[in-house]
Order: C-alpha cells, then sequence, then structure tokens
C-alpha cells in the first residue's frame, strides 16, 4: 500500500512530512530507532514535528513502539493484514541481532502466556528475543 493510502486508511491527513516518514519505513523495512529516521530526513526537518507525528502513527495504530534494552526505543509500521483471524494486534514477539542491533517483529508468534496474580490487570506483554539474524549468521 502507498504511504498516502496507508495515511488515510488510518485516519490521518496525507501531508508532505507524513509521507516522507512512511516511505522511510518502508524502505528500510523493520524497527528503527528516532535517529534511523532523523538520518535519512533532510537535514532542516524539524525534531519536534518528527516526534509529533511518530506520536500521532502510534495513536491511529499505523506502528508501534518496541522497548529496547539498550534504552532506545525503536520504532515498527504494523502489518494490518486483517485476513488474519484475530485481526490486528501490536502484542508479539521481536527478535534483536545482537550483532547488527536490527529489531524486527515475529508476527506468527502470538504474545506469551504470562501469569499474573489476582487482582492485577495485564495490558500487553512486551517479548524480545535474541540472537544473531541471518544476514549476521
Amino acid at each position: 500500500m502507498n504511504s498516502n493510502d496507508l495515511l488515510k486508511s488510518h485516519g490521518l491527513r496525507v501531508t508532505a512530512q507524513r509521507s516522507l516518514i512512511i516511505n522511510i519505513f518502508q524502505d528500510f523495512g523493520y524497527a528503527v530507532s528516532n535517529k534511523d529516521i532523523l538520518d535519512k530526513l533532510p537535514k532542516d526537518f524539524d525534531r519536534v514535528t518528527l516526534y509529533r507525528t511518530l506520536k500521532s502513527f502510534e495513536d491511529k495504530g499505523l506502528l508501534h513502539v518496541i522497548p529496547d534494552p539498550e534504552g532506545e526505543a525503536k520504532y515498527a509500521l504494523c502489518n494490518h493484514d486483517h485476513t488474519h483471524a484475530h485481526g490486528h494486534d501490536h502484542s508479539h514477539a521481536h527478535f534483536k541481532c545482537t550483532q547488527c542491533h536490527k529489531v524486527i517483529c515475529l508476527p506468527d508468534h502470538h504474545e506469551p502466556q504470562v501469569k499474573i496474580p489476582s487482582g492485577y490487570t495485564l495490558d500487553k506483554v512486551i517479548a524480545l528475543a535474541t540472537g544473531t539474524c541471518d544476514q549476521c549468521s
């Protein structure tokens, strides 16, 4: 799906900045950091605009945030394959390569089952597997 259609399908107004950011995500094809995105944007691109854009994309379900144990969050476009029986879900595992630090979504793996104490409410589980990717092996 092209960037304009993707934005419209999530109820977002199409702007040149938003389209550019979507195209950057699509070019990478895996989860990226704020710095990765900034490095691909024109040097005069406003950082506040980037932050607000990423936040609006997250709020509208266009992307999700993957916390990184090293402290830098990664952002990934969501796979909106609505043919899946369970619909769209952000609760899935991720894989981080310890060599190149690339983070990918593992969409075929469902949220790990976690038992929580009585009276607690579980919102989501963030699972991060680490190892070596196919390119670094």
